[in-house]
């Protein structure tokens, strides 16, 4: 059975040019949406797995809220992101599952969409790690950050790994333990943080640990 997507963008030839790329995949494109309500209708009769979204729709942002609002949540790749960091940020703490850039391939496409499913890091450790640092603190960080206190001594473990920008898999192998059972901590990690993606939990693992370094004393 093939695995539904649907893809958001107002851009005919975009949305088209995406089935066509995906057409001899395991994935379905079960519609193209230019808009919420479209977003909306395709997730009642299709309930797909995955939304690949245009970051240029004026709606992005209402997408990924009414995504996050219903269960199982469709995991969200935003297709076609620009590579400066500015546009990383903006996304990163949206709690979106992947990305893709401009300038990727469709074979990359597919990779990340995979990975999305198999619920890995979707970028190099270097590049998730950079972003980590880098990601200015929103309202809700420092909750998020405090909440790190009611993690288990093996959540504090991973979320640590993931603040180092480890996939799953890579978390898996450094700790001895099934990439399955990975998972569930990640979940657990992310319901406990009040946070939707790793990228917000690994920074707010970050801010709680600066915090709790001892400022250097400043030399008379």
């Amino acid at each position: 059975m093939r695995i539904g997507v649907v893809v958001a963008t107002p851009v005919r030839l975009f949305g088209e040019g995406l089935q066509l790329a995906l057409a001899d995949s395991e994935f379905d494109v079960v519609g193209v949406a230019a808009s919420v309500s479209d977003v909306r209708a395709l997730l009642v009769s299709n309930a797909p797995r995955i939304c690949l979204l245009d970051p240029q729709m004026a709606d992005a942002h209402a997408i990924i809220r009414l995504l996050h609002g219903i269960d199982p949540t469709p995991s969200v790749v935003i297709v076609g992101l620009g590579e400066t960091s500015s546009d990383l940020m903006t996304w990163a703490l949206e709690g979106i599952d992947g990305f893709v850039t401009r300038t990727d391939s469709v074979a990359q496409l597919l990779g990340v969409v995979r990975g999305v499913l198999k619920g890995e890091c979707l970028c190099s450790p270097a590049m998730t790690a950079k972003l980590l640092s880098s990601v200015p603190r929103a309202a809700g960080t420092q909750r998020s950050a405090d909440a790190i206190e009611s993690l288990t001594n093996r959540e504090r473990e991973i979320v640590a790994l993931i603040a180092d920008g480890l996939s799953n898999k890579q978390i898996s192998h450094q700790l001895g333990i099934s990439i399955s059972t990975v998972k569930n901590h990640v979940h657990r990690i992310l319901d406990k943080l009040g946070v939707h993606g790793r990228w917000q939990a690994g920074r707010a693992f970050r801010s709680r640990t600066q915090s709790r370094r001892p400022r250097q004393k400043t030399r008379p």
